[in-house]
Formats: structure tokens, C-alpha cells, sequence
């Protein structure tokens, strides 16, 4: 491995190009109100794992459904 003091790879690596980009305006767009609004009660995800038999059986949307009235 040879260093750049040794005559070794004269190559410029991507990390040391740094470009000076004017910064740009974040105030979230042309309407004052404009954006997300806040919510009280957030969603989250959640991956629930059925069997194939299951949903095979009875079909998807009714086990989604069925989970939905379970959480509720």
C-alpha cells in the first residue's frame, strides 16, 4: 500500500470534493398554514403475523377486520 508522500494514487476521493451550496429557504411553503397539522393521538406501525391457513380460509380483509375490531 503506498501513500500519497511515496508517489502513490494522485486520485481525489469523492469526501474531500466539498461544493459551498447556497442554503435554501425552509419555511415550509407559499401558504402561512401550509404543512402537517399536529395530531393528538399518533399511528404507528404494527406488523402482525397471521397463518397462510388462516387467511387462506377466511379470506384477507376479514382477517384485517377481525384484528381491527380486536384493537378497537
Amino acid at each position: 500500500m503506498q501513500g500519497l508522500a511515496s508517489g502513490g494514487d494522485n486520485r481525489v476521493t469523492p469526501f474531500l470534493k466539498l461544493k459551498i451550496m447556497a442554503k435554501k429557504k425552509t419555511h415550509g411553503g407559499k401558504r402561512k398554514s401550509a404543512g402537517r397539522k399536529p395530531v393528538d393521538d399518533k399511528k404507528i406501525a404494527v406488523t402482525i403475523y397471521v397463518k397462510k391457513s388462516v387467511i387462506e380460509t377466511l379470506g384477507i380483509e376479514v382477517v384485517k377486520e377481525k384484528c381491527y375490531e380486536a384493537l378497537s
